[in-house]
């Protein structure tokens, strides 16, 4: 028979290595607040290993919240999932490891759909620290589906997620559902749960750039062209005086004109659409320099070889120089 005296030591020395090994997976900045917290009773030193993000949550409350309450509920033996409910961490967290805890936690979705679709898309322990803070940025930014894509994307494909720009992506997210408003109608594409974040970036950019066109110019047509519109040798010259007919010029060619809001809001520049038998064939940029000289600036024409573009490109400056729309109107 043998003797049970020595096993007690034995299993408290193992699970102080253990806890000890816990302890040092927490971000650097904050393992003191958890080791602090820990040495109060062994029940919180016991949520490093059961729940290590509720741990964490009590160590380095987020602002504005008092973890006392939970603190105290742990102490007492309260059960684990009356304990997170009071410090409002959601219970899909348990499965994140220490390693993913680097800043206070927010408020995050715990809806049950979010739960079971989370579960999902839960990241490897390199990622968890990038993935935890942007799903909370995401949850903010639009909502819990918003927030369910970001975590999917960034498991799926995180060198195509650009995190810099997520704010954007979020509020051309939000404003997707929210068509009534004047930003929603502007969208061309809108975010849905299955679009991929370059497709969205994209989206999202275009959007952009249509709302700062408007930002600058308004909804009124611009009224001084400077120049008269022209027909020579077959091709005609007409401005682009509004938001809308900038928009459909960018479109249609596939060019960046939209982003000259700001010089033509401020008289530095005048957009024109050369035409050919009724298609658009080049987007001009006529601008002014400081010493008063119209100078024409061609926005790239859509496709075609670049020997034919550049072709193309000296007949239009060509016609320019003979067309009456260079006379002041």
């Amino acid at each position: 028979m043998r003797s049970t005296l020595s096993r007690a030591p034995v299993r408290s020395s193992a699970r102080s290595d253990l806890l000890e090994r816990q302890f040092k997976r927490y971000c650097p900045h904050h393992q003191g607040a958890v080791r602090a917290l820990a040495s109060r009773h062994s029940r919180i030193a016991d949520l490093a290993l059961s729940f290590p993000t509720l741990l964490f949550a009590l160590a380095a409350p987020r602002h504005g919240f008092d973890p006392a309450w939970p603190i105290a509920r742990t102490i007492a033996g309260a059960r684990l999932a009356e304990v997170a409910a009071a410090a409002d961490v959601p219970m899909w967290l348990r499965r994140l490891p220490p390693e993913a805890l680097v800043r206070p936690i927010g408020r995050l979705p715990d809806s049950k759909p979010f739960r079971l679709q989370i579960a999902n898309h839960l990241p490897p322990r390199k990622l968890a620290p990038i993935w935890l803070g942007a799903v909370a940025d995401a949850a903010e930014l639009a909502d819990d589906a918003f927030a369910i894509w970001i975590a999917r994307e960034m498991v799926r494909d995180m060198r195509s997620v650009k995190l810099k720009r997520l704010r954007l992506v979020g509020l051309w997210a939000w404003f997707s559902g929210q068509p009534g408003t004047f930003a929603g109608s502007l969208m061309r594409k809108c975010w849905t749960p299955d679009i991929q974040f370059e497709a969205a970036l994209a989206a999202a950019d275009d959007w952009h750039d249509t709302i700062l066109l408007y930002l600058n110019l308004g909804r009124e047509p611009i009224t001084d062209l400077w120049l008269r519109p022209a027909h020579v040798c077959g091709y005609d010259f007409r401005p682009l005086v509004s938001v809308s007919e900038i928009a459909d010029e960018a479109l249609a060619m596939s060019n960046c004109v939209r982003r000259y809001g700001e010089d033509m809001a401020h008289n530095r520049s005048r957009l024109w659409s050369v035409r050919k038998d009724g298609q658009r064939v080049a987007t001009l940029d006529v601008a002014l320099c400081a010493g008063g000289r119209l100078v024409r600036r061609r926005s790239p024409a859509r496709g075609g070889p670049t020997q034919r573009r550049s072709k193309f490109q000296g007949t239009v400056r060509g016609l320019v120089g003979r067309a009456s729309m260079v006379e002041p109107a």
